[in-house]
């Protein structure tokens, strides 16, 4: 058994030089160790799952672009207030909802989408600093039931 360097998890993998939590998520600010049991979350939330779009080493402002749209949701976005950014389970970001606005080819994520836009739509944000501590590196994998595969769940709407 080993101690990771960067979050002072023990893990038994001998040939890594870190935990998967740490191999798997790169973040700019440190990753805090997830904590045990669940994490209650208070406030209404989007959870958007990223996994298919994150990559090690993300930018700020790509990380933003990946979460914020293009997503196939009804109205019940708009009585969430924060979105958070999941990647395998580990909460990467908090973002304060400002409002949303039908998805369109003015975001850089967009340019890359090749899907049809009707129906979808992106929210216009920022990072929520207030609730960064409380939520960022935090372990949710609880939140979704295994073999669900929708990247957003709704929580406390």
């Amino acid at each position: 058994m080993k101690k990771c360097p960067k979050c002072d998890l023990n893990y038994i993998d001998d040939d890594e030089d870190e935990c998967s939590i740490c191999k798997n998520v790169s973040l700019e600010r440190p990753l805090r160790p997830p904590s045990s049991g669940k994490i209650e979350i208070d406030e209404k939330v989007m959870l958007i799952r990223i996994n298919q779009t994150y990559s090690m080493g993300i930018s700020a402002q790509a990380l933003y672009d990946v979460t914020r749209g293009v997503w196939k949701v009804g109205a019940k976005r708009d009585r969430v207030d924060f979105a958070f950014a999941v990647y395998a389970g580990i909460i990467c970001e908090v973002y304060e909802i400002n409002y949303w606005e039908p998805a369109t080819r003015y975001s850089k994520f967009l340019q890359q989408w090749d899907g049809c836009l009707e129906g979808r739509w992106q929210f216009v944000g920022k990072p929520c600093e207030r609730l960064h501590e409380k939520y960022v590196g935090k372990d949710i994998s609880e939140y979704f039931s295994r073999g669900n595969a929708n990247p957003i769940m709704y929580v406390n709407v």
